[in-house]
């Protein structure tokens, strides 16, 4: 949804999924498990460095992106992160303010780690 949100019209928008092997490079990580992919860019407005270290915190809204809409709320990339992180899964993305983001998903193809109790308290 941000990808859409933050893209200028006529943008492009590129998603990209497939499994990849334990130590194949991923968005310049190297996979520890087997796992699917997921590959989401834009050349959209980008985040700006200060911003970027902020992108999965709760109720974060980057600078340019209220400016270009004043709605939202700051938990979509949060969410995300908290699931993935809870499942075993990772997030992470590159950014280049005015030049668009690539965010990088891999959800492990084990499925979910088992959960304790003290695991669910977010």
């Amino acid at each position: 949804m941000n990808a859409i949100r933050y893209t200028r019209k006529l943008g492009e928008i590129r998603i990209e999924c497939r499994l990849k092997n334990k130590g194949q490079l991923f968005g310049e990580k190297i996979l520890k498990k087997d796992s699917f992919t997921v590959i989401i860019s834009d050349n959209g407005c980008g985040i700006s460095q200060t911003d970027q270290r902020k992108m999965f915190t709760k109720f974060f809204r980057g600078d340019n992106a209220k400016k270009k809409h004043t709605d939202g709320t700051g938990l979509g990339l949060y969410m995300v992160k908290s699931i993935l992180d809870h499942s075993g899964g990772s997030i992470w993305f590159t950014s280049r303010e005015n030049i668009g983001s690539t965010f990088y998903v891999a959800i492990p193809m084990t499925g979910m780690k088992i959960q304790t109790e003290k695991d669910l308290i977010i």
